[in-house]
């Protein structure tokens, strides 16, 4: 969920991530996808060490819904 940028550099350690749970939290700030709902309530900054398989990718428009509900939690 972070910029390209610091996905890809080697000297950040972290990433920003969303928890996905199997059901939906009913809540307008959880995006659907392939795998369930990414939840943006549950933000979190994982070690990049233990990101060991991707998954796949979400599409724009669920990208775009990530986005919108960042922007409402964090007030951007």
């Amino acid at each position: 969920m972070s910029a390209d940028l610091l996905n890809e550099s080697d000297d950040v350690a972290t990433c920003y991530a969303l928890h996905v749970v199997d059901s939906d939290p009913g809540s307008l700030l959880a995006v659907e996808t392939a795998w369930g709902w990414a939840s943006v309530l549950l933000l979190d900054r994982p070690p990049r060490s233990m990101l060991t398989e991707r998954l796949g990718e979400v599409t724009a428009e669920q990208m775009d819904a990530v986005d919108n509900a960042l922007r409402a939690v964090l007030e951007l």
